[in-house]
This record gives C-alpha cells, structure tokens and sequence, in this order.
C-alpha cells in the first residue's frame, strides 16, 4: 500500500521523473510552454477579438451576451501573449504564471457561457473544454489537477441555483465524467512529453560531446543503421541509418515498437521476417535483456545479404532490472557469412576432386538416413587402379580419380550427395530412389558417362568400375553402417566381373 502512495505521489507531483530529471529538462518545459502560450495566445486573442467586433457590429443577441465575456477573455489572451514578449523563452516562472493565467483563462470563458450566457442549456463548451485544455501546456499532473477541480468545483457550487432542474443532474454528472476525463488524459500525455524531453536531452548531452559522439560515430559506421531507444516512451534517436531503411521510418521520433516492425517487414527476406518481428519485438524485450548486455539474432536482408541485428543494454545491467535505455543497431555480416561459407566447404571438400570429403560425406548421408528418405547408397572403387598408377604414372592416376568425380558431377543432382572416401573409392547417395528399376537406370546412365572417358595420352586408355548399391527404405530403422556394409560386399561380388560392372543388395 505504502509503495502504490509513493508510486502516486511520485506520478502527481513529478511525472514520475526525479527531482533532478525535471531540473535537467526545465529549459526544455519552459520552452515548450513558451510557444504554446505564444501560439494559443494569439490564437485566443483573435477568436475573442473578432467575436466582440462582430456581435457589436452586427448586434446578434446571444453574441451581443457573452460579448463581456469575449472582450476579458480576448484581454487576458493579450495580457499572456505579452507576457511572452517580456518574459523571453527561458524565463521559467514568468511563463509558468502566463500558462496558468491562459489555462483559467479558456476555463473561466467556458464556465461563463454554460453558467451566465447560456444556463438552460447543456454544458457542450464547458465540456470541450475540459478534455481539451489539459493538453496544451506542460505542467506537472498536479498542476492539471488542482486547475482543472477549481473551474469544476466553482460549476458544481453554482449549477444548483442557475441550471434548471431537469437538466441539472445530468450536467453535473457530465462535468465531474468529463473533467475527470480531461485531468487523465492530461497527465499522461504531459508524463509522455517530460519523458520524451529527458530522452532527447540526455541525447543532446551525448551529441555535443565531441570526443565521444567522434568514438560512437566511427563505431555507428560498421553498422547499417544505430538507433538509441527510451523503451518507457517508445521514443528513439538515429544515430546512423540508410536510406532505405529512412525510407521506411516517419518523420516523428515516436513509436519505435511499430516502426521496427514496419522496417524489418520491408527490408527482410521473407522467409526471416517472422523471427525478425519476434526479436524486435519491445513488449518482451525488457525481459529477455535482464541481466544481459547484448542480444543478438541473425538474418538476411532484401538489400545487405546477411545481416546481424543487436539490442545493447544502455547503462548498468543486473538480474533483476530490464533495462529502460537499449541501442538498437544492424550490422552486415555478408563478407563474415561467405568466409564461413568458404571455409565451411573447405573443410568439408576434397581438395583433389572437388567432392565431399569422406568425414563430410558420411555426415550428410547419416543424417539423411535418419530423417528416414528413400534413396540409393553406392560405394565403387576403380578397377585396377594400382596397375594405372605402376603403368602410367601417379600423374595419370590422379588424372583418373579427377575424371572420375567429374563424371559423378555430370550424372547427378545438386541435391545428391557425392563424396570421395580417398584414393579411388567412391561413395553417392540419390535421393528419392524408391524401386530397382530406377536405381539400375542411374547407375546405367552414370556408367554411360563413365564410358565416355578416354586418355589420348596413355594408349587411350578407358576405365572402369566395381560398384555396389543398396536402397535406403525409409520403413526400416537400420543406419548408415549397415547399409555401407550391403554395398560394400556388393561391390566385392561386382569386382568378380570383368569390365563395368553393378550389384544390388538383395535380402
């Protein structure tokens, strides 16, 4: 009980912000205040001004009532408005006085048309009024409070003894509904504005530190784009950007949680975005930091190929406190992604042929195997390979493992996986493969390339090879070894056969 009184408190007579935030933001305040009173003031002046000429002008009856009351409202516009002439923008308490004569001001004019010019009828100005006047100034919500109760308290005081009874219970219900109203909206948008004013003034300190914003700045210019973020507000700062993502984003500082969506959803591939829009997603963000100072999660981009984005903790982090400041930034990762790529396939290729090594090979087609697709596992070695190399040469040789992979590379499909286990064996592996009748039509028609080979060189020499296969169904739970094993001593009974020869296993 005791923290939800502090909590109010706090909110009433601070906004929330500590004394020292409010201190920081006091030429900010002032200055908002001025233009305000600047603008509504001269506005005021010339509604009340005009209104005055007219009814006098013209003499209308019901104008020719309130024209008292236009031509002291008018004078207090001027008076406010003057004020601001003296006062200059960054005299605090002469425009804190101006603001609270303006307020009372369009308050007293309400309450002088629903009390004296127009008393039998219902209070629709004064209503207006309510809702709208604590929206123009930014004062402290207790400030909002005590004006807004002193117009409704003097309505409710005299309404009894000049509104007629059938209308009576009825406006004094809309006034307290209404000024409520009022009060709350009021508040919590001028909490919104001190708080958007703090943000922007911690950084505006940030920006005209030269030897930091310089650090930052090179630091911001790894990244595509760098925002710095109020999570309590929803506001941000750009401190680097693209203008393809500026393209995306409105003008307004406000509404970071929306306008991350709506840029990730116009520069991300497709196929990303869902998990990109959980990751950017603020409601959640506070938790997922606690304790952090950096999240990160990896994605590609319409425009930048591979790209990193990164939520960095602003401040001190613990356990227990989300934090209330993160920077928000995008780095691209491309020339990382193709480096690992490239070395990624280093290590899994065999540097003679171009295949999968042996390591990576038997990899892929485990995990195949176990995802449980049908396919045909091959193992062949060349026949006579050792004569070819005592004969020929090693040079030869190697020519021979090389056109060997070149022709597995013709015959088969990216999707097939196609390894060489070292010296001449071989292993493929064809997805899909469902039926005997199919295997035996691959493994023809890779012979058939095979048998194009020739080496002018050395006598034309042709090769052939001993290969065994075996089909992978995926009803039955038996894994890699086992079915090595059918193809293997496949391959022992094609080696019994001169020439290019196949076996399948059979059970």
């Amino acid at each position: 009980m005791s923290n939800m009184i502090k909590h109010i408190t706090n909110f009433l007579l601070r906004a929330s912000l500590t004394a020292s935030d409010l201190t920081l933001i006091r030429d900010q305040e002032t200055g908002y205040n001025f233009r305000a009173l600047r603008a509504y003031s001269i506005m005021a002046a010339i509604f009340f001004c005009f209104s005055v000429i007219i009814a006098l002008t013209m003499e209308i009856q019901s104008m020719l009532q309130k024209a008292p009351a236009y031509a002291i409202c008018g004078i207090f516009s001027l008076l406010t408005l003057a004020m601001t002439f003296v006062a200059k923008e960054k005299n605090h308490g002469i425009i804190r006085i101006a603001s609270y004569i303006f307020y009372l001001t369009i308050l007293a004019f309400g309450l002088f048309v629903s009390l004296a010019s127009s008393p039998t009828q219902h209070t629709i100005s004064l209503i207006g009024l309510y809702t709208i006047v604590p929206l123009l100034f930014v004062i402290k919500p207790i400030q909002i409070l005590l004006l807004s109760e002193i117009a409704n308290v003097i309505f409710l005081i005299l309404s009894p003894s000049i509104k007629p009874a059938e209308i009576l219970p009825a406006e004094m219900i809309n006034s307290l509904i209404f000024s409520t109203i009022g009060i709350f909206v009021g508040m919590f948008n001028v909490r919104h504005k001190y708080q958007r004013m703090l943000f922007e003034k911690r950084v505006s300190q940030f920006s005209t530190n030269d030897t930091l914003t310089h650090n930052i700045r090179s630091l911001a210019d790894i990244y595509i784009s760098m925002h710095l973020v109020n999570l309590d507000n929803d506001t941000f700062i750009k401190i680097q950007s693209k203008d393809h993502i500026d393209s995306n984003l409105s003008s307004s500082n406000e509404g970071f949680s929306k306008q991350v969506e709506q840029v990730m959803k116009a520069t991300t591939k497709p196929e990303y975005v869902s998990e990109i829009l959980q990751f950017v997603n603020t409601k959640t963000l506070p938790e997922r930091l606690k304790g952090n100072r950096s999240i990160t999660h990896e994605f590609q981009g319409k425009y930048s190929g591979w790209c990193r984005a990164r939520f960095i903790a602003v401040g001190q982090i613990a356990p227990d406190i989300p934090p209330s400041e993160v920077i928000y930034a995008v780095e691209s990762i491309a020339e990382q992604k193709k480096l690992e790529s490239t070395l990624i396939t280093k290590a899994e290729t065999d540097a003679m042929t171009g295949l999968l090594n042996r390591q990576a090979g038997i990899e892929k087609i485990e995990a195949v195997i176990k995802s449980k697709k049908k396919g045909l596992l091959a193992l062949f070695d060349v026949d006579k390979f050792k004569s070819i190399n005592d004969n020929y040469g090693h040079q030869t040789g190697d020519e021979v493992i090389i056109a060997v992979a070149r022709a597995m590379q013709e015959t088969f499909r990216s999707e097939d996986i196609l390894l060489r286990l070292g010296g001449d064996e071989y292993v493929f592996f064809v997805n899909g493969v469902d039926s005997e009748e199919l295997g035996i039509q691959i493994i023809s028609r890779f012979f058939s390339t095979l048998g194009k080979i020739k080496f002018e060189k050395v006598n034309n020499l042709k090769i052939s090879v001993s290969l065994g296969a075996a089909l992978i169904e995926e009803s039955k739970d038996i894994d890699f070894v086992e079915y090595y094993h059918r193809a293997d001593s496949c391959t022992y009974q094609s080696k019994k056969i001169d020439g290019m020869a196949f076996t399948l296993w059979k059970e």
